[in-house]
């Protein structure tokens, strides 16, 4: 920025009054204050994060807490007749798919839920930048209201003493108002970046509650799953709720492959006892034949002695 010269012995005075030009430009600093606004965003933020502290500390809890160990395992069921044992398998294989599909949604919400962590994480880093670069306009907003007063009250000292300050006036004149525009630009862009916080809070504002409602939808799921396989999952905590029905969902797996292996052996033993019962049969039809030629033969015999006798 260029200085004003200075005023000589012999240079003329300009009569302030009618400087209608420079008297005009009275300073007049904008009623709009961010700081309440940022103080307020700033509070907030500390208030979801403290939320967020406390959910963290209450899943360390929950995640720490000893696991249920004791599942109640159902008496091994005795398999008496074909049907039931079809009826058997068909539950046994409905349930694996339910479980199966159970563990796929639980893992979908929980990548969620680790999505919906990682971009808030990103909304924080984005909004620290933010008001790292509303900082510092403010500095120069500061620095340019503080330089643009210094220019006039040297104008106006200026204009006191003797001179030719014509051309300085108009020079004056024109850097107070590039000063100025400069300052409602840095005024606009201070706006503008409160603006652009205020909708990433927002935005994190609708994460959060995002986040809450997977959350939700997981402690649903695992609740219907624990009604499905009759797992209790009010009483204790959320992690030991998700162990249980994993534990017990084992001991299933566990017990279809054993009815699986029973059912397989009994069909093996109904298949030899079905070729036994089959060649019992073909030994049994082959008998009745050699009877049925035996008593042929006899009945002949008889008739033949008979017409002897005659």
């Amino acid at each position: 920025m260029n200085s004003l010269p200075r005023l000589g012995r012999h240079d003329n005075l300009i009569d302030v009054n009618e400087n209608l030009g420079l008297t005009s430009l009275s300073y007049n600093p904008t009623s709009y204050s961010p700081t309440r606004v940022v103080s307020e965003l700033q509070e907030q933020l500390k208030s979801y994060k403290r939320e967020l502290a406390r959910k963290d500390e209450l899943i360390n809890e929950l995640s720490t807490s000893p696991r249920i160990t004791h599942i109640h395992h159902p008496p091994p069921v005795k398999l008496e007749c074909p049907q039931y044992r079809t009826d058997t398998t068909f539950n046994s294989d409905s349930a694996t798919v339910e479980l199966a599909g159970a563990k796929i949604k639980i893992e979908n919400l929980s990548a969620e839920n680790h999505d919906l962590r990682s971009r808030m994480d990103l909304k924080d880093n984005h909004v620290r930048e933010l008001k790292s670069r509303l900082e510092i306009a403010k500095e120069n907003s500061a620095k340019q209201d503080v330089m643009l007063q210094s220019l006039r009250d040297r104008l106006f000292s200026a204009e006191n003493q003797t001179g030719e300050l014509e051309q300085v006036s108009t020079r004056g004149s024109a850097t107070i108002q590039s000063l100025q525009k400069q300052n409602r630009e840095a005024q606009d862009r201070i706006v503008e970046l409160e603006a652009r916080l205020r909708n990433h809070v927002l935005n994190k504002e609708e994460s959060e509650q995002s986040a809450e409602t997977s959350q939700r939808s997981f402690h649903d799921a695992v609740a219907r799953m624990g009604d499905a396989i009759n797992v209790d999952t009010e009483g204790g905590h959320m992690d030991g709720a998700v162990e249980a029905i994993v534990e017990k969902a084992k001991a299933m797996c566990q017990d279809n492959l054993l009815l699986q292996s029973k059912l397989q052996t009994m069909e093996d033993a109904l298949n030899a006892h079905t070729l036994e019962t089959k060649a019992s049969r073909e030994t049994i039809m082959r008998l009745v034949s050699e009877v049925g030629k035996e008593q042929k033969s006899v009945s002949e015999n008889t008739n033949q002695l008979t017409k002897l006798q005659r």
